[in-house]
């Protein structure tokens, strides 16, 4: 297979048209789980952080405010309020007692799983306008991409890709 050549007009106008609909779907993706998390009382920040949590069991609080780019003052805040809600517990490390991790709950674990059913079933509607064989390819060039993604942004300085 050749790989992609952007020299070409017609290949720049066809990344750019690439660039415009990934920022778009994911614009509206946003808007449907803002939608979602804001019918069951929640903010989407709420509802990302519950998510991540539940991803990533016992983050240190400064680990956790780095990872979903968050200030300590909002990250508390909704801390407290999942906390409240019996969602989250934090605990102290067991070898550093210095350190305090955060955890999910088993309520958190069913309000993580309640809320992804719904978006679930939102994607399934907006999905099927996509026969199964078209979806199984998007989802792997979306994973493919993902990981090409994820590889190439550990080598960026000054806002560009070092190749």
């Amino acid at each position: 297979m050749e790989d992609f050549n952007m020299e070409t007009i017609e290949n720049k106008e066809a990344l750019q048209n690439f660039k415009t609909k990934l920022l778009r779907l994911n614009s509206n993706f946003k808007f449907l789980c803002e939608h979602v998390a804001n019918e069951n009382g929640y903010s989407l920040n709420f509802c990302n952080l519950l998510y991540f949590i539940s991803e990533n069991e016992g983050m240190t609080l400064a680990e956790l405010a780095e990872s979903v780019e968050m200030d300590k003052g909002n990250l508390s805040r909704l801390l407290n309020e999942q906390i409240k809600s019996g969602y989250v517990e934090k605990k102290m490390d067991v070898v550093d007692n210095r350190k305090i991790r955060v955890y999910i709950t088993n309520v958190g674990h069913d309000k993580v799983n309640e809320l992804n059913q719904i978006c679930i079933a939102n994607l399934s509607q907006l999905l099927s306008v996509l026969p199964e064989d078209e979806f199984l390819s998007f989802v792997t060039t979306l994973n493919k991409l993902d990981g090409h993604f994820a590889n190439l942004s550990k080598n960026i300085k000054d806002g560009r890709l070092q190749l």
